[in-house]
Protein backbone atom coordinates (compact mmCIF):
# COMPACT_ATOMS: atom_id res chain seq x y z
CA UNK A 1 0.00 0.00 0.00
CA UNK A 2 1.46 3.42 -0.41
CA UNK A 3 2.37 5.73 1.82
CA UNK A 4 0.30 8.45 0.96
CA UNK A 5 -2.41 6.34 2.08
CA UNK A 6 -1.14 6.80 5.49
CA UNK A 7 -0.96 10.36 5.20
CA UNK A 8 -4.87 10.48 4.35
CA UNK A 9 -5.64 8.81 7.87
CA UNK A 10 -3.54 10.97 9.64
CA UNK A 11 -4.89 13.64 8.04
CA UNK A 12 -8.30 12.55 8.92
CA UNK A 13 -7.26 11.91 12.41
CA UNK A 14 -7.78 8.02 12.47
CA UNK A 15 -6.92 6.34 15.25
CA UNK A 16 -4.75 3.15 14.95
CA UNK A 17 -8.08 0.78 15.40
CA UNK A 18 -9.54 2.37 12.14
CA UNK A 19 -6.52 2.58 10.21
CA UNK A 20 -6.05 -1.62 10.22
CA UNK A 21 -9.22 -1.32 8.36
CA UNK A 22 -7.62 -0.25 5.06
CA UNK A 23 -4.12 -2.20 5.90
CA UNK A 24 -3.25 -6.29 4.92
CA UNK A 25 -4.05 -8.64 6.71
CA UNK A 26 -1.48 -9.26 9.47
CA UNK A 27 0.39 -5.99 8.65
CA UNK A 28 0.53 -4.03 11.52
CA UNK A 29 1.27 0.65 10.98
CA UNK A 30 3.02 2.78 13.37
CA UNK A 31 2.44 6.41 14.04
CA UNK A 32 6.29 7.20 13.18
CA UNK A 33 6.35 5.71 10.25
CA UNK A 34 2.57 7.74 9.35
CA UNK A 35 4.42 11.00 10.65
CA UNK A 36 7.80 9.78 8.04
CA UNK A 37 5.01 9.60 5.05
CA UNK A 38 2.94 12.86 5.85
CA UNK A 39 7.13 14.40 5.38
CA UNK A 40 7.55 12.38 2.76
CA UNK A 41 4.65 13.23 0.68
CA UNK A 42 2.80 16.27 -0.86
CA UNK A 43 -0.99 16.62 -1.01
CA UNK A 44 -1.17 16.50 -5.15
CA UNK A 45 1.43 13.19 -4.66
CA UNK A 46 -1.17 12.07 -2.30
CA UNK A 47 -4.08 12.31 -4.06
CA UNK A 48 -3.06 10.63 -7.20
CA UNK A 49 -1.99 7.75 -4.80
CA UNK A 50 -5.38 7.29 -3.28
CA UNK A 51 -6.64 7.36 -6.90
CA UNK A 52 -4.57 4.48 -7.80
CA UNK A 53 -5.21 2.54 -4.75
CA UNK A 54 -9.09 2.83 -5.16
CA UNK A 55 -9.58 1.77 -8.76
CA UNK A 56 -6.90 -0.82 -8.49
CA UNK A 57 -7.23 -2.09 -4.59
CA UNK A 58 -10.53 -1.45 -3.57
CA UNK A 59 -11.77 -1.79 -6.99
CA UNK A 60 -11.23 -5.59 -7.75
CA UNK A 61 -12.67 -6.12 -4.66
CA UNK A 62 -15.98 -4.44 -5.11
CA UNK A 63 -16.07 -5.73 -8.82
CA UNK A 64 -15.44 -9.02 -7.49
CA UNK A 65 -18.36 -8.59 -5.14
CA UNK A 66 -20.78 -7.35 -7.93
CA UNK A 67 -20.03 -10.26 -9.81
CA UNK A 68 -21.69 -12.41 -7.36
CA UNK A 69 -25.40 -13.65 -7.40
CA UNK A 70 -27.63 -10.34 -5.82
CA UNK A 71 -31.01 -10.00 -4.50
CA UNK A 72 -33.00 -7.57 -3.13
CA UNK A 73 -34.11 -8.39 0.26
CA UNK A 74 -36.08 -5.76 2.99
CA UNK A 75 -35.04 -6.25 6.28
CA UNK A 76 -38.00 -7.26 7.15
CA UNK A 77 -38.14 -10.31 4.46
CA UNK A 78 -34.60 -11.32 5.96
CA UNK A 79 -35.88 -11.79 9.43
CA UNK A 80 -39.03 -13.64 8.52
CA UNK A 81 -37.25 -15.80 6.26
CA UNK A 82 -34.30 -16.29 8.87
CA UNK A 83 -36.88 -17.14 11.38
CA UNK A 84 -39.14 -19.63 8.82
CA UNK A 85 -35.80 -21.68 8.20
CA UNK A 86 -34.81 -21.92 11.63
CA UNK A 87 -37.83 -23.06 12.60
CA UNK A 88 -38.15 -25.63 9.75
CA UNK A 89 -34.63 -27.01 10.97
CA UNK A 90 -35.72 -27.22 14.81
CA UNK A 91 -39.46 -28.13 15.48
CA UNK A 92 -38.40 -26.57 18.98
CA UNK A 93 -38.00 -22.73 18.03
CA UNK A 94 -41.41 -20.68 18.05
CA UNK A 95 -42.74 -17.28 17.63
CA UNK A 96 -44.04 -15.41 20.92
CA UNK A 97 -45.76 -12.19 20.20
CA UNK A 98 -48.70 -10.38 18.13
CA UNK A 99 -46.05 -9.03 15.20
CA UNK A 100 -47.37 -11.82 12.98
CA UNK A 101 -49.29 -10.66 10.08
CA UNK A 102 -52.91 -9.47 9.59
CA UNK A 103 -53.32 -5.81 9.00
CA UNK A 104 -50.34 -5.73 6.42
CA UNK A 105 -47.71 -7.62 8.88
CA UNK A 106 -49.10 -7.31 12.17
CA UNK A 107 -51.56 -8.56 14.47
CA UNK A 108 -52.53 -12.04 12.64
CA UNK A 109 -52.29 -14.06 15.65
CA UNK A 110 -55.16 -15.56 17.81
CA UNK A 111 -55.86 -14.73 21.11
CA UNK A 112 -58.57 -16.80 22.30
CA UNK A 113 -58.70 -15.65 25.58
CA UNK A 114 -61.67 -14.41 27.58
CA UNK A 115 -61.43 -11.75 30.24
CA UNK A 116 -64.66 -11.88 32.95
CA UNK A 117 -65.52 -10.23 36.20
CA UNK A 118 -67.68 -7.36 38.24
CA UNK A 119 -68.58 -4.38 35.77
CA UNK A 120 -70.75 -1.64 37.16
CA UNK A 121 -72.16 -0.34 40.45
CA UNK A 122 -73.19 -2.98 42.71
CA UNK A 123 -73.73 -2.74 46.05
CA UNK A 124 -72.22 0.00 48.68
CA UNK A 125 -68.92 -0.34 47.20
CA UNK A 126 -68.52 3.20 46.17
CA UNK A 127 -66.42 5.26 43.95
CA UNK A 128 -63.72 2.55 44.33
CA UNK A 129 -66.09 -0.52 42.53
CA UNK A 130 -68.54 0.62 40.67
CA UNK A 131 -67.62 2.27 37.59
CA UNK A 132 -68.85 0.79 34.46
CA UNK A 133 -66.26 -0.40 32.14
CA UNK A 134 -68.05 -0.88 28.92
CA UNK A 135 -67.50 2.37 27.20
CA UNK A 136 -63.91 1.81 27.88
CA UNK A 137 -63.52 -1.62 26.53
CA UNK A 138 -65.75 -1.42 23.56
CA UNK A 139 -63.88 1.37 22.18
CA UNK A 140 -61.15 -0.62 21.63
CA UNK A 141 -60.46 -2.22 17.88
CA UNK A 142 -60.33 -5.90 18.39
CA UNK A 143 -61.69 -6.35 21.24
CA UNK A 144 -65.25 -7.85 21.36
CA UNK A 145 -67.58 -7.00 24.65
CA UNK A 146 -70.34 -9.12 26.00
CA UNK A 147 -72.72 -7.67 28.85
CA UNK A 148 -74.92 -10.60 30.00
CA UNK A 149 -78.38 -9.53 31.30
CA UNK A 150 -79.73 -13.44 32.45
CA UNK A 151 -79.25 -16.71 32.88
CA UNK A 152 -79.49 -17.78 29.73
CA UNK A 153 -77.01 -14.89 28.32
CA UNK A 154 -74.60 -15.66 30.90
CA UNK A 155 -74.70 -19.05 30.14
CA UNK A 156 -74.37 -18.93 26.69
CA UNK A 157 -72.31 -15.62 25.63
CA UNK A 158 -69.73 -17.41 27.86
CA UNK A 159 -69.95 -20.24 26.00
CA UNK A 160 -69.42 -18.42 22.46
CA UNK A 161 -66.71 -16.20 24.42
CA UNK A 162 -64.84 -19.32 25.44
CA UNK A 163 -65.28 -20.86 21.68
CA UNK A 164 -64.07 -17.50 20.08
CA UNK A 165 -60.80 -17.11 18.29
CA UNK A 166 -60.23 -13.64 19.61
CA UNK A 167 -60.21 -11.40 22.67
CA UNK A 168 -63.42 -11.17 24.70
CA UNK A 169 -64.44 -9.22 27.69
CA UNK A 170 -67.07 -10.54 29.41
CA UNK A 171 -69.14 -7.92 31.91
CA UNK A 172 -70.81 -9.18 34.67
CA UNK A 173 -73.37 -6.97 37.11
CA UNK A 174 -72.24 -8.29 40.79
CA UNK A 175 -75.82 -8.01 41.61
CA UNK A 176 -77.36 -10.18 38.77
CA UNK A 177 -74.60 -13.04 40.07
CA UNK A 178 -77.76 -14.08 42.74
CA UNK A 179 -80.97 -13.01 40.71
CA UNK A 180 -82.43 -16.31 39.55
CA UNK A 181 -84.23 -16.61 36.15
CA UNK A 182 -85.77 -19.31 34.26
CA UNK A 183 -83.53 -21.10 31.80
CA UNK A 184 -85.09 -23.20 28.76
CA UNK A 185 -84.08 -26.74 28.65
CA UNK A 186 -82.57 -25.65 24.92
CA UNK A 187 -80.30 -23.08 27.08
CA UNK A 188 -79.27 -26.20 29.15
CA UNK A 189 -77.67 -28.17 26.33
CA UNK A 190 -73.90 -28.15 26.06
CA UNK A 191 -74.01 -26.95 22.79
CA UNK A 192 -76.00 -23.88 23.75
CA UNK A 193 -74.44 -20.68 22.08
CA UNK A 194 -75.70 -17.11 21.73
CA UNK A 195 -74.52 -15.68 18.61
CA UNK A 196 -71.93 -12.65 19.39
CA UNK A 197 -73.18 -9.61 18.16
CA UNK A 198 -76.93 -10.54 18.05
CA UNK A 199 -79.17 -8.45 20.41
CA UNK A 200 -82.67 -9.83 21.76
CA UNK A 201 -85.78 -8.43 21.67
CA UNK A 202 -87.15 -9.34 25.34
CA UNK A 203 -90.35 -7.53 24.70
CA UNK A 204 -92.24 -6.10 21.77
CA UNK A 205 -93.64 -2.90 21.73
CA UNK A 206 -94.95 -0.51 19.55
CA UNK A 207 -94.76 3.04 20.24
CA UNK A 208 -91.21 3.18 22.18
CA UNK A 209 -87.86 1.42 22.14
CA UNK A 210 -86.22 0.63 25.21
CA UNK A 211 -82.01 -0.50 24.64
CA UNK A 212 -80.15 -1.19 27.19
CA UNK A 213 -77.50 -4.10 28.89
CA UNK A 214 -77.13 -5.77 32.12
CA UNK A 215 -78.56 -4.62 34.99
CA UNK A 216 -80.54 -1.88 32.76
CA UNK A 217 -82.84 -4.60 30.71
CA UNK A 218 -84.24 -5.07 34.05
CA UNK A 219 -84.71 -1.42 34.73
CA UNK A 220 -86.23 -1.38 31.29
CA UNK A 221 -88.49 -4.06 31.01
CA UNK A 222 -89.67 -2.97 34.93
CA UNK A 223 -90.16 0.18 33.62
CA UNK A 224 -91.93 -0.93 30.37
CA UNK A 225 -94.58 -3.24 32.57
CA UNK A 226 -95.57 0.00 34.47
CA UNK A 227 -95.64 2.23 30.83
CA UNK A 228 -98.28 -0.63 29.69
CA UNK A 229 -100.69 0.30 32.29
CA UNK A 230 -100.44 3.86 30.88
CA UNK A 231 -101.36 2.75 27.34
CA UNK A 232 -97.78 3.16 25.98
CA UNK A 233 -96.61 -0.37 24.31
CA UNK A 234 -92.36 -0.21 24.94
CA UNK A 235 -90.23 -2.58 22.93
CA UNK A 236 -87.41 -3.82 24.97
CA UNK A 237 -84.02 -4.72 23.73
CA UNK A 238 -80.95 -6.59 25.42
CA UNK A 239 -78.31 -5.49 23.88
CA UNK A 240 -76.11 -8.23 25.31
CA UNK A 241 -72.70 -7.51 22.44
CA UNK A 242 -71.52 -4.03 22.87
CA UNK A 243 -68.57 -4.70 20.37
CA UNK A 244 -69.96 -5.77 17.88
CA UNK A 245 -73.53 -3.96 18.40
CA UNK A 246 -76.47 -5.59 16.65
CA UNK A 247 -77.23 -1.87 15.05
CA UNK A 248 -79.92 -3.71 12.70
CA UNK A 249 -81.88 -4.76 15.37
CA UNK A 250 -82.01 -0.79 17.01
CA UNK A 251 -82.58 0.50 13.38
CA UNK A 252 -85.43 -1.92 12.78
CA UNK A 253 -87.13 -1.56 16.23
CA UNK A 254 -86.91 2.33 15.93
CA UNK A 255 -88.72 2.17 12.24
CA UNK A 256 -91.42 0.70 14.04
CA UNK A 257 -91.85 2.65 17.03
CA UNK A 258 -90.24 6.15 15.86
CA UNK A 259 -88.60 6.77 19.13
CA UNK A 260 -86.07 5.55 20.97
CA UNK A 261 -84.56 5.66 24.51
CA UNK A 262 -81.20 4.26 25.90
CA UNK A 263 -80.63 2.71 29.44
CA UNK A 264 -77.54 1.95 30.81
CA UNK A 265 -75.80 2.58 34.09
CA UNK A 266 -72.41 4.08 33.19
CA UNK A 267 -71.49 7.94 32.78
CA UNK A 268 -73.44 9.86 30.16
CA UNK A 269 -70.76 11.55 28.29
CA UNK A 270 -68.93 8.75 25.90
CA UNK A 271 -71.45 5.90 26.66
CA UNK A 272 -72.65 3.56 25.18
CA UNK A 273 -76.11 5.31 24.66
CA UNK A 274 -74.08 8.20 23.30
CA UNK A 275 -72.85 5.50 20.61
CA UNK A 276 -76.03 4.15 19.78
CA UNK A 277 -77.77 8.01 19.28
CA UNK A 278 -74.47 8.59 16.48
CA UNK A 279 -75.29 5.89 15.00
CA UNK A 280 -78.96 6.37 14.52
CA UNK A 281 -78.20 9.72 13.58
CA UNK A 282 -76.38 8.53 10.67
CA UNK A 283 -78.52 5.93 9.87
CA UNK A 284 -81.86 5.66 7.93
CA UNK A 285 -83.41 5.36 11.16
CA UNK A 286 -83.27 9.15 11.68
CA UNK A 287 -85.81 9.33 9.16
CA UNK A 288 -88.11 7.58 11.30
CA UNK A 289 -88.08 9.11 14.51
CA UNK A 290 -90.96 11.74 15.32
CA UNK A 291 -88.40 13.03 18.59
CA UNK A 292 -85.06 12.93 19.73
CA UNK A 293 -83.42 9.91 21.03
CA UNK A 294 -83.27 10.62 24.73
CA UNK A 295 -80.91 8.80 27.03
CA UNK A 296 -81.35 7.63 30.54
CA UNK A 297 -77.75 6.97 32.32
CA UNK A 298 -75.79 7.03 35.82
CA UNK A 299 -75.44 10.40 37.24
CA UNK A 300 -72.23 11.93 35.91
CA UNK A 301 -70.48 11.89 39.63
CA UNK A 302 -67.99 9.43 41.28
CA UNK A 303 -70.43 6.52 43.22
CA UNK A 304 -70.92 7.80 46.94
CA UNK A 305 -70.65 5.04 49.30
CA UNK A 306 -74.05 6.68 51.28
CA UNK A 307 -76.95 4.03 50.47
CA UNK A 308 -79.16 6.85 49.68
CA UNK A 309 -76.98 8.83 47.42
CA UNK A 310 -75.78 6.16 45.62
CA UNK A 311 -79.48 5.15 44.76
CA UNK A 312 -80.11 7.98 43.41
CA UNK A 313 -77.36 7.86 41.23
CA UNK A 314 -78.50 4.23 39.61
CA UNK A 315 -81.11 4.78 36.79
CA UNK A 316 -84.30 2.75 38.15
CA UNK A 317 -87.74 2.32 36.10
CA UNK A 318 -88.73 5.53 37.38
CA UNK A 319 -86.50 7.26 35.82
CA UNK A 320 -87.09 5.61 32.47
CA UNK A 321 -90.74 5.87 32.87
CA UNK A 322 -90.12 9.65 33.36
CA UNK A 323 -88.05 10.20 30.42
CA UNK A 324 -90.80 8.38 28.06
CA UNK A 325 -93.85 10.55 29.23
CA UNK A 326 -91.74 13.18 28.12
CA UNK A 327 -90.96 12.31 25.05
CA UNK A 328 -94.28 11.10 24.62
CA UNK A 329 -96.00 14.85 26.06
CA UNK A 330 -97.47 12.38 28.69
CA UNK A 331 -99.09 14.15 32.10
Amino acid sequence: MHWAVWQLLMFLNLTAADESILGRPGTCFSHSMLHFATGMLGRSVLVSSLQKYFSNGVGRLLSTSSALKSTKLTVRDALNSAMKEEMERDKDVIILGEEVAQYDGAYKVSVPVVFRGPNGAAAGVAAQHSQDYAPWYASCPGLKVLAPYSSEDARGLLKSAIRDPDPVVNLENEVLYGHPFDVSDEAMSPDFLIPIGKAKVERGGTDVTLVGYSMAVGVSLAAAEELAKLGVSAEVINLRSLRPLDDEAIINSVKKTHHLVTVEGAWPTCGIGAEICARIMESEAFFYLDSPVLRVTGTDVPMPYAKNLERACIPEEQNVIKTVKAMLNLQ
